[in-house]
């Protein structure tokens, strides 16, 4: 059986690295695949009723927030 990290909590400080590392990559890379599909959408892409502007900037606080 697979144990996680809830059932052991003291593995947790040995994956800090990692996850900060992994957050790094997918909120960095997620900003360029959002930033060019808003850069070929043009400004219509600013708009509430286009998606893209929500995933700018859900993405956008990733980098805020730990």
């Amino acid at each position: 059986s697979t144990t996680t990290l809830y059932e052991q909590p003291e593995k947790r400080e040995l994956l800090i690295n990692e996850f900060g590392a992994v957050k790094h990559t997918v909120v960095n890379d997620s900003l360029q695949v959002v930033d060019k599909a808003m850069r070929l959408v043009g400004a219509k892409s600013l708009s509430l009723s286009c998606p893209l502007q929500r995933y700018y900037r859900d993405i956008r606080a990733g980098l805020h927030n730990p």
